[in-house]
């Protein structure tokens, strides 16, 4: 019996722990734009530790990219190489262990750099 109590705890301990406040996406921020080949840096808040991060990236409805392992506080570094232009683009966080407890960023472009003239 107590061999069980002690494996117990010890999955307890070790499991992730869950989000349970509201977080919020702080980059990229509504309306801004950003050319295809620069990296999308994500920063969030969050009033927990997220145990294990993860950020979607979509296009309209569709997720494009996916990251895990994503930290409050340091910036997320995401790429934008071979993804389309356009304005419909967002990011959701969540904690993988409770993926309802999410935050989305605004809208923001993606656009092709114009070259010199």
């Amino acid at each position: 019996m107590k061999l069980f109590s002690f494996s117990i705890i010890l999955i307890f301990l070790f499991m992730p722990k869950k989000i349970t406040g509201q977080k919020s996406i702080v980059s990229p921020i509504s309306g801004q734009s950003i050319s295809i080949g620069q990296n999308i840096n994500i920063y969030f808040t969050s009033p927990q530790y997220l145990s294990y991060g993860i950020a979607e990236l979509y296009k309209g409805s569709n997720v494009v990219k996916t990251m895990t392992g994503i930290y409050q506080g340091s910036a997320n570094v995401m790429s934008t190489s071979l993804l389309s232009s356009g304005s419909d683009y967002r990011i959701k966080i969540y904690d993988y262990v409770n993926p309802a407890n999410a935050a989305w960023s605004g809208y923001f472009t993606l656009s092709h750099i114009s070259p010199p003239v």
